[in-house]
């Protein structure tokens, strides 16, 4: 029986259960030959409402006719799993299984959570720092909706005490009803149109612990579910209403869900047959499969089919699945083409995408979406052409933890001939050049797609094209920006830009494993009459937080303190965090810098961002020659062709060791006002302190 207890403001609607009254489902996901979809609680097909199982409710609005109210059931739990042909004999997951259920939603939808935390004591060597450490072996746990523009709804006496809650720490036992509405009114400024509202973007998302120490091991151990907003097809769009149609009838969807799982086992993964013994490896090594010191050489990539083995000992694998399973087969028939929902669940690794022909040839494919916002119209353009540009072609993407693709499949051609490929994940070293320190994600055959051929050949005319445009604003200039922008703050507020000054936000992440720290300034030109190089640039003391450990923060009580007024450089004294308010929060311009020897991955919650063009940089007084390099390498970085000029919407961004990233975001929503945090989405960097907090205020 659930009852409602207080937290002091904290948090509403816990409730606490007997934790021999909980009845688990042991869900199986074992190998199989052809890609399995998981569970889809949904709202988006026909009679939705009528649609129940377990751990999964779905009913209509009263008060908003056509829109429904989805309650997912979730309780954390440490017991064996299914995964890749093989039984856990534990992990850190939900309601007893490795994959949750998808869950997708309609703009105006209600997202509601019944969390309830049943994880055993801690029996491993994941590392516990800040808010999961509780020193008696219990772990704690909690929820974020990631890259969803909803309300965060927290620790803010005037808001309620709903939404988006990262700052919520669940002890074994407790348990908390999330309530998120879906928007349906967004200012269009937030994905850069010139006036109006837009729905909130339609495209794949997720959910997963984000419990500060160990979110690392409980994501990777399967606490972490994809979520999806808008029809499974919305973003397949051709160029004309009649196309878009044919288009999306001859198009299949499957989600694609990328995770990895480092386990030991007496069992050779090519021999594991769905029950084979293995225990979870919850603090992974990223150089497992790298060869040894003593000369030891690793078994060829050709072998390694969703998995590798360490070569000097193989009883230690490392799995890369797909939907749970270990090199499925993807079957795509003659005249279909598969839109396939891609997102990275794993906690640390990084997946460079692509597909080769048995030739080993490259084959290239069509990105339709990046982090759940299609890619906009040409930089030059202010509507859409009559000859718009189609989906972006490429031949890979590299996808960091947390990053989300949709991606095109065609074999609507006729083409007569059988064709098979190779999905994989071509492998990264993450450090610097000429450093040790960083990760080696692995070369990995993920899955086998099989296009099948057409007996009889077939027109295919409809052609990918451009989701709805937007109009871009004229970017802030100094002449536009007035002193008002700079609001009164709470206390424990750094203050926000003043773009009468031409200043910008810089974020600099600093240290090393185990002891990461993160710098944020606000910057303004040394001569605000002509432009300047970004090391000119010269940092307000007054506006500076220096080298912070998230660590820094909290109060004994392992929340944090928004009223710290320390600038970071006495340990003894919690620091200030930056605040924005949404009377200054269009079009800033946040500069990201990481000199350290490896690479991290840029996370903001409740907005999205773009990389910054050129006229941006001028705007803010900074001299873009040479700097225009800087989008090409984010770019890259991302791998998309560095030739096209469309704006791509993010939520998560790779920041190389030594290359300067300029973004613009806009802050203009209600939903955006609260307290939240921005961090490497690297887990394990965030779990060692890169992680800070914000407040958007009004």
């Amino acid at each position: 029986m659930f009852r409602t207890i207080c937290a002091c403001g904290q948090v509403k609607h816990i409730f606490k259960t007997s934790l021999s009254t909980i009845s688990l489902m042991f869900v199986t996901v074992a190998a199989a030959e052809t890609l399995r979809q998981p569970s889809i609680c949904t709202t988006i097909e026909a009679g939705a409402s009528a649609l129940q199982f377990p751990f999964c409710r779905v009913t209509p609005m009263a008060d908003k006719p056509g829109q429904h109210e989805l309650t997912l059931s979730l309780s954390a739990t440490t017991s064996p799993v299914n995964v890749g042909g093989y039984r856990l004999s534990e992990t850190d997951n939900y309601n007893g299984g490795y994959l949750p259920p998808i869950v997708e939603l309609k703009p105006g939808d209600r997202f509601k959570v019944r969390l309830l935390n049943t994880l055993g004591p801690s029996t491993t060597s994941a590392a516990l720092h800040g808010t999961a450490d509780h020193g008696d072996g219990n772990k704690s746990t909690n929820l974020h909706t990631h890259g969803l523009i909803v309300s965060p709804r927290n620790a803010r006496p005037e808001l309620p005490q709903n939404g988006d809650n990262i700052f919520v720490s669940l002890n074994r036992g407790d348990g908390l009803d999330y309530s998120i509405d879906i928007p349906t009114a967004l200012p269009a400024s937030l994905l850069d149109g010139k006036s109006g509202i837009i729905p909130h973007p339609s495209g794949p998302f997720w959910y997963h612990s984000h419990q500060h120490g160990i979110s690392a091991a409980q994501v990777g151990g399967g606490m972490s579910g994809l979520l999806s907003v808008g029809p499974r097809d919305g973003n397949l769009v051709a160029t004309n209403p009649d196309e878009t149609g044919a288009l999306r009838a001859r198009a299949d969807t499957s989600y694609l869900m990328l995770r990895d799982i480092q386990i030991t086992s007496a069992t050779d993964p090519i021999v594991a047959d769905g029950n084979s013994p293995a225990v979870w490896v919850n603090n992974p090594d990223s150089k497992l499969c790298e060869p040894g010191t003593d000369g030891v050489i690793a078994p060829p990539v050709e072998r390694r089919e969703g998995y590798c083995q360490s070569p000097i000992d193989k009883s230690k694998i490392w799995l890369f699945t797909v939907n749970g399973q270990r090199f499925p087969t993807i079957k795509i028939p003659s005249g279909r083409n598969n839109l396939w929902r891609v997102a990275n669940q794993s906690a640390n690794a990084t997946y460079v995408i692509s597909l080769l022909a048995t030739s080993g040839a490259p084959v290239p494919f069509d990105l339709v979406s990046v982090d759940g916002v299609v890619p906009g119209i040409p930089v030059a353009s202010a509507a859409v052409p009559a000859n718009s540009p189609e989906a972006i072609k490429v031949l890979n993407i590299r996808l960091l933890p947390a990053a989300r693709a949709e991606i095109f499949i065609e074999n609507d051609n006729g083409d007569v001939t059988e064709r098979r490929l190779i999905l994989r994940t071509e492998g990264l070293n993450t450090a610097a050049p000429g450093e040790m320190a960083g990760d080696r994600w692995p070369e990995i055959k993920l899955a086998e797609v099989i296009l099948e051929g057409a007996t009889v050949v077939a027109a295919n005319t409809a052609r990918l094209g451009l989701n709805v445009p937007v109009t871009r604003p004229a970017p802030p200039t100094a002449a536009s920006a007035t002193a008002a922008a700079v609001p009164m703050l709470p206390t424990g507020c750094a203050r926000d830009i003043n773009k009468a000054e031409l200043e910008h936000r810089r974020i600099s992440f600093a240290g090393f494993p185990g002891a990461w720290k993160i710098t944020t300034e606000l910057v303004h030109p040394k001569d605000k009459l002509q432009l300047q190089k970004p090391g000119d640039f010269v940092p307000d003391p007054n506006a500076t937080i220096k080298r912070v450990r998230f660590e820094q923060y909290l109060k004994p009580d392992h929340t944090v303190d928004w009223d710290g007024v320390g600038d970071g450089t006495d340990p003894g004294v919690r620091p200030r965090h930056s605040c924005v308010s949404l009377r200054n929060g269009h079009g800033q311009l946040w500069e990201l810098n990481n000199p350290t020897a490896e690479l991290h991955n840029f996370h903001l919650h409740q907005t999205k961002f773009r990389l910054a063009r050129e006229q941006d940089l001028r705007d803010y007084g900074i001299d873009p020659g040479g700097l225009s390099l800087i989008a090409s390498v984010a770019i890259k970085a991302l791998l998309v062709n560095a030739g096209d000029e469309r704006d791509i919407w993010h939520d998560t961004l790779p920041v190389e060791p030594g290359v300067p990233i300029f973004i613009v975001i806009n802050f203009d929503a209600e939903e955006q006002l609260g307290r939240y945090v921005f961090h490497c989405h690297i887990l394990k960097h965030e779990d060692d302190g890169l992680m800070a907090p914000i407040e958007v205020i009004r």
